[in-house]
């Protein structure tokens, strides 16, 4: 028994089941290991160490437990980079093990004397919560526990071990310690706000004419979505979302509004402008959703709850401070406004909020009435509200991807049903997600939304899907065009020059064993749809779709009134 071996066990008994990752030649005691545990943790090898980060990402927001991903030294690590800032800004917990020299080389590190060193700790240190490195077995099951701790501990975040080489091969000394498998779920500990914040804030709610709430990551990663419904029903709140809020209440519930921002449903622009009182619920206030920090605006009552102090009045000054979990605080709100008897019908929000879902409804369904040459990306939402069911899940890669993903796919049960990429919103997050959300297990399909273009980044992952069985409902939308940059450059430029080379995905999936069906119109998007869910093998299905549609509010209005000042980013 080696100490890859004791590593493994320690995995088992933690119930981190599931490892993705890339082989090297120092990572062999781990590999091995996980050989000798015959079964009890699955190993799914993915084409580049990047797609294991983003894969273990996907695979902690739908389980709620620490993603585990590997990598070699030097270009393994270095790989990593990309998903570990994507889980360090989305507060995600993951576990990134890396090998390393042996330790009597370190003098030879410098410049890669010796072969592929380099200061890989010092280089992924401002995307992690924490770093370790194990220069003695005796420090193993003490670092594997803190790391653990680190990553599930207040606001999530991944963390990041280094084992060497030569320790990683020496035979164990001595017995395995326990570990509980508590140490790989999360929240860890739920803390409360203190009452009187708590009091002042069901105070300014009840009082305000229009309030409203966003709800960001945070409540998702505190599994508060009941708990957000309730009190929304409560008070008569409506409840905005973000990205990485979405799905925290279904989308046909009257206080459902969505997606919040300058990519978002216009029924959540319209309310977010007009309340005079906006409740941060689990939000860090960025970019999109605050449409570039214009809301909350000075004249609005701004009540922040985060579980992460310094997040309060960061980029907004708040009226009110809530410090505390999500799940737990909003329940203890409750327990205080039934106790104060608080719960009363609001019939002009109600009939404010109405009004603006009602417009937003007409909206879209014009939208997607409309004919064209090409399918619409919104029509293609459409095409697969109509077919998805509850348990479902949608894996959006970035740019448009992502905003058509969020604005318009139909949450119809409360829980996270999407997964986008928004801690570095880098292109290439889709499939490696997509297979992360596999791998995780859930009820419903799989589903990943990709432009031709980010698609092309991880294409190789679908030997992946193939090698290990795993099902995604794979929807590439294709444009013939890098689309977010061809929108700025005519919007800035007046000028297009971002065209892709045409390539049939459709055969590019047969080319990996797989499924593939190219499709143009809505009838047949369906049809392929429909045979997609009854088939045991993951398909492709290459959408041709028109270049001028957008979902990015600020480029519909630029576009529509021709205007030639330049465009901001977004």
């Amino acid at each position: 028994m080696h100490v890859g071996d004791a590593l493994v066990q320690m995995l088992v008994q933690m119930k981190a089941d599931t490892v993705f990752g890339v082989p090297g030649g120092q990572t062999l005691p781990l590999y091995d290991g996980i050989h000798n545990a015959k079964g009890k943790v699955r190993h799914i090898v993915m084409r580049a160490e990047k797609n294991a980060a983003y894969a273990a990402v996907a695979y902690a927001r739908l389980t709620n437990r620490v993603g585990v991903c590997d990598a070699t030294v030097g270009p393994g690590a270095a790989e990593f980079t990309a998903g570990l800032g994507e889980a360090f800004n989305s507060s995600t917990p993951i576990f990134a093990l890396f090998s390393d020299l042996p330790l009597e080389w370190e003098h030879l590190r410098d410049r890669g004397n010796a072969s592929q060193g380099f200061y890989q700790l010092e280089m992924v240190k401002p995307f992690t919560k924490w770093t370790g490195r194990i220069t003695s077995q005796k420090a193993l099951p003490d670092m594997i526990r803190n790391a653990f701790i680190k990553a599930v501990s207040g606001r999530p975040g991944p963390v990041a071990l280094s084992i060497h080489e030569d320790v990683f091969k020496e035979a164990w000394s001595g017995d395995v310690p326990d570990m509980p498998d508590s140490l790989a779920a999360f929240p860890r500990y739920r803390s409360v706000a203190a009452d009187a914040q708590i009091e002042l804030a069901l105070s300014i709610l009840t009082a305000a004419e229009k309030p409203v709430m966003i709800v960001g990551g945070g409540a998702m990663l505190s599994q508060a979505e009941a708990e957000v419904t309730a009190l929304a029903e409560a008070l008569t709140i409506p409840v905005l979302q973000t990205f990485t809020g979405r799905g925290v209440i279904p989308d046909d519930h009257p206080l459902g509004i969505g997606m919040a921002g300058g990519i978002g449903t216009l029924s959540a622009k319209q309310l977010a402008e007009e309340a005079d009182v906006v409740f941060l619920v689990g939000f860090k206030s960025g970019q999109n959703t605050t449409f570039t920090w214009q809301i909350p605006t000075s004249q609005q009552t701004v009540i922040h709850l985060d579980i992460d102090e310094e997040e309060i009045g960061r980029v907004f000054q708040a009226d009110v401070g809530l410090v505390g979990d999500a799940k737990a605080t909003l329940a203890k709100m409750l327990q205080l406004a039934a106790e104060k008897t608080l719960h009363r019908q609001y019939p002009e929000r109600q009939a404010w909020i109405a009004e603006a879902k009602k417009n937003w409804d007409e909206y879209v369904q014009a939208e997607i009435s409309a004919e064209s040459e090409w399918l619409k990306p919104q029509q293609v939402l459409d095409v697969l509200n109509r077919i998805a069911q509850p348990d479902d899940i949608l894996v959006c890669d970035a740019s448009f991807s992502s905003g058509w993903g969020a604005v318009y796919f139909k949450h119809k049960a409360a829980g996270r049903r999407l997964l986008t990429p928004r801690g570095l919103a880098g292109l290439g997050f889709g499939l490696p997600a997509a297979i992360g959300a596999a791998a995780a297990g859930t009820r419903g399909e799989v589903y990943l939304l990709a432009g031709d273009g980010g698609f092309g980044y991880t294409v190789g992952e679908l030997a992946t899907l193939q090698a290990y069985g795993l099902k995604v409902n794979i929807l590439v939308l294709d444009n013939r065009n890098w689309g977010w940059m061809e929108w700025l450059n005519k919007l800035n430029y007046d000028k297009e020059y971002f065209d892709l080379p045409a390539v049939d995905f459709a055969k590019v999936s047969a080319g990996f064993g797989l499924q593939g069906f190219r499709v143009k119109g809505k009838k047949q998007l369906a049809e392929a749809l429909a045979e997609t869910r009854k088939s045991t093998v993951s398909t492709v299905i290459h959408v041709d779709t028109t270049l001028w549609e957008t979902p990015v509010l600020g480029f519909r209005e630029a576009i529509g009134r021709r205007q030639n000042a330049p465009v901001k980013y977004m």
